[in-house]
């Protein structure tokens, strides 16, 4: 059964799709709750997540934070959503360290996108920028066993043509080959990006006679690829990769109609009830196909449990899931009930970065990948930003000249202020994350740091300002390898977001 109760009002197309207001240097406070559960996470992070051990029980955890039992039991409810930890009962419990889930990441960045109004075309921008240097790399370090066992399951794939036992999806050659590069970064987002691309083709209507085409070119397409990573060519196997994503990009723009995007399953994959899971992902198929209407009544508990004949604690299960996807909010009271809210890139940037953090990500791979991003934002900028741009990112960069003792923070701010111009969403949201994992190991700046950063700050802009890409790549890859050496390793996290 669909829910009706979500009716129209949402903001304009161009209200909802504009990110700005959520970057780092507009964010609204955080709640009591919010910092709390930012303390916890951060904490686990800094201690090497010691997945299976007692962190503390609710009344060390009330002492160490200074806040009531309240706040700590809903921080609590928030990390077990983020698979960072559980609550343990019985005797001997207590706040249980635990692996994050790669489900609620993709969940979330995919609810995001669709609360952003965020298209194929930027998620396939990301994923070209992504999947050409994770094959890149894979053609690099790739032993040959590794090749050798990639080649073979590419053979059973074209012999079967479908998955089987020994031999995954098409889909999956993608992950198979990020798997490759020893980044688990780009492992990582290669999965999510092929996930929401599924969800974005799952919407259209194909012919027997398209599909047939469309298999038989992404075959060919992955046997360059492959052909590529196993013959050791960097060049060769990130260009395939780059044109195989387009061609992708061309299968979706060619589909005939399209209905609207559904979700199937929202569940954590731990302690959430599997059909809690479809009523939220059902509610969640209803506020995307009617825009977003931002504040509008869902509905309450009683008339939600009657509405999809379940029982109450499904529909407070599914609650608690839409709350955490920023899907929905819950206002107590007379005229209360289940409304409409207005997810943040800031919170999936977050869950996000602690998802690599478990990872195992280091600093080279964590630079691996923002200089992916980084170098192609600039060059788009250069080709691209007008001079209200221009002039809007060099006003940033004065300010953040005026900020003292969190400088580190402001600084990442202001990449993520480039990326936010450049005007693609998907490549802005995992730069965020990014920058997320990049504040939690950093240091202080000390001025003589500021004043070499600010320094190449203005000359990346001047590079852009004046159109010209090539420098502006080549001055903010020299201008990352700086700031490299100067990032803690994994593990030797600050606990405040300070880098350079």
């Amino acid at each position: 059964m669909r829910s009706n109760r979500v009716s129209p009002g949402a903001p304009s197309p161009q209200e909802r799709r504009s990110p700005t207001g959520t970057t780092a240097t507009r964010r609204v406070g955080p709640r009591l709750v919010d910092r709390v559960a930012s303390k916890i996470r951060l904490d686990i992070m800094a201690s090497g997540w010691p997945v299976g051990e007692i962190i503390g029980t609710e009344p060390e955890l009330v002492e160490r934070y200074g806040v009531s039992r309240a706040v700590v039991r809903e921080a609590i409810r928030l990390v077990e959503y983020l698979g960072v930890a559980r609550m343990k009962q019985g005797a001997g419990g207590g706040l249980l360290v635990t692996a994050p889930d790669e489900t609620a990441v993709s969940t979330a960045a995919m609810v995001y996108f669709a609360y952003a109004g965020v298209g194929p075309d930027e998620v396939l921008e990301a994923r070209g920028i992504v999947e050409q240097r994770a094959a890149e790399l894979a053609a690099r370090v790739a032993t040959p066993e590794q090749r050798a066992g990639l080649a073979a399951l590419l053979a059973a794939n074209t012999a079967t043509g479908r998955a089987t036992a020994d031999a995954p999806p098409w889909t999956e050659v993608h992950g198979l080959v990020a798997g490759l590069s020893a980044n688990p970064a780009l492992e990582l987002l290669t999965r999510i990006l092929v996930r929401v691309t599924d969800w974005y083709s799952a919407s259209g209507r194909r012919s027997d006679a398209q599909q047939r085409r469309e298999r038989r070119a992404a075959a060919a397409a992955h046997r360059r690829i492959v052909g590529a990573v196993c013959a050791g060519d960097e060049v060769a196997a990130g260009r395939a990769a780059r044109e195989h994503v387009h061609q992708i990009g061309a299968y979706l723009t060619s589909r005939r109609g399209r209905r609207p995007m559904t979700f199937e399953d929202m569940s954590s994959g731990k302690s959430v009830a599997k059909l809690a899971s479809v009523i939220a992902a059902e509610i969640l198929t209803d506020v995307v196909t009617q825009d977003w209407p931002v504040d509008q009544h869902i509905g309450s508990e009683v008339v939600l449990a009657e509405q999809y004949d379940v029982s109450r604690s499904v529909v407070r299960e599914a609650v608690r899931l839409l709350e955490f996807h920023q899907v929905v909010r819950t206002r107590r009271g007379p005229g209360g009930g289940l409304f409409v809210a207005r997810p943040t890139a800031d919170a999936v940037a977050d869950s996000l970065a602690i998802h690599l953090d478990f990872e195992g990500v280091d600093t080279t791979q964590l630079f691996e990948v923002r200089s992916a991003m980084e170098l192609a934002t600039v060059e788009r900028l250069a080709a691209a930003a007008d001079a209200a741009t221009i002039a809007q990112l060099r006003d940033a960069l004065a300010a953040h000249r005026l900020v003292e003792g969190r400088a580190g923070r402001q600084i990442h701010g202001w990449h993520g202020q480039l990326a936010e111009a450049a005007g693609n969403r998907a490549v802005w949201l995992f730069l965020l994350a990014l920058m997320r994992l990049t504040e939690t190991r950093g240091v202080q700046p000390d001025a003589a740091m500021r004043e070499w950063v600010d320094r190449e700050h203005v000359e990346i802009i001047d590079a852009i300002g004046a159109g010209d890409g090539a420098r502006a790549r080549v001055l903010m890859r020299d201008h990352l390898e700086g700031i490299r050496p100067v990032v803690r390793p994994r593990n030797t996290a600050a606990g405040v977001a300070t880098g350079p």
